[in-house]
């Protein structure tokens, strides 16, 4: 009897040391498998409502998108890949559905657990800070020195058709710096000036060359100016 429970103890031992020895990517997949995804939180909020009537493209969904979408999410740690997501960014909330070939209603997700996201190849970061607004935030740059974070938000307008009523949203962003351990907000220029003294002049002069770029695609001005300032930074 005790040679049998020193096999089995044995037999235990060798299997924890195969799971461990795999990679992160399979580790992760190991866990969810144990857990079920069933049985995880991510199912245990309300059911998504939407409330909002839109005749146009122009919705309160991350990428005008109003199908689910292959996500990804990473919640205490654990990586859930191939979920059905998608992003009411209006009001903040990312909706799951339960069960992608029977079920017609999503889940809103209680994201003070969650610690990031993806979604449309774009990785959204839970960000808890007392000098931002806590939430998810587009990882838009990562670099050593200097990390640009994106808030995707969602202006309602309201539209009165033939005495009825629907909504348009419009797309608005907010731009976060991650540099010397703090979070900064980066929406206009006085913003880096405040943030980067050293480089005042060289900012107003990027500024002055990329107002067209400013004025079509401040994403793109906000990435640019990022990149910049980060070889200001290596000199």
């Amino acid at each position: 009897m005790k040679n049998k429970k020193r096999l089995i103890l044995f037999l235990l031992f060798i299997s924890s040391i195969s799971i461990y020895s795999q990679t992160s990517e399979e580790l992760n997949n190991y866990v969810q498998s144990q857990i079920g995804i069933q049985n995880s939180h991510l199912f245990n909020g309300k059911t998504y409502s939407n409330n909002y009537r839109v005749l146009s493209t122009k919705n309160q969904f991350l990428n005008e998108s109003l199908n689910y979408s292959k996500g990804v999410i990473v919640t205490q740690g654990i990586l859930f890949n191939d979920l059905e997501l998608k992003y009411d960014v209006f009001n903040q909330e990312l909706i799951i559905k339960p069960d992608p070939e029977t079920s017609h209603l999503g889940i809103i997700i209680d994201t003070t657990q969650l610690n990031s996201f993806k979604l449309f190849d774009t990785t959204f970061i839970n960000l808890k800070s007392g000098s931002i607004d806590n939430g998810f935030y587009e990882s838009a740059i990562d670099l050593p020195k200097i990390k640009l974070f994106i808030k995707h938000r969602k202006n309602k307008i309201k539209k009165l058709d033939k005495k009825t009523i629907h909504y348009e949203f419009e797309n608005k962003y907010e731009y976060v710096l991650y540099t010397d351990f703090d979070y900064k907000l980066a929406d206009t220029k006085e913003n880096w000036i405040k943030i980067y003294p050293d480089f005042k002049k060289e900012i107003k002069k990027f500024y002055s060359s990329n107002k067209t770029l400013e004025k079509l695609d401040k994403t793109a001005f906000m990435k640019k100016l990022t990149f910049y300032i980060n070889t200001l930074n290596k000199q």
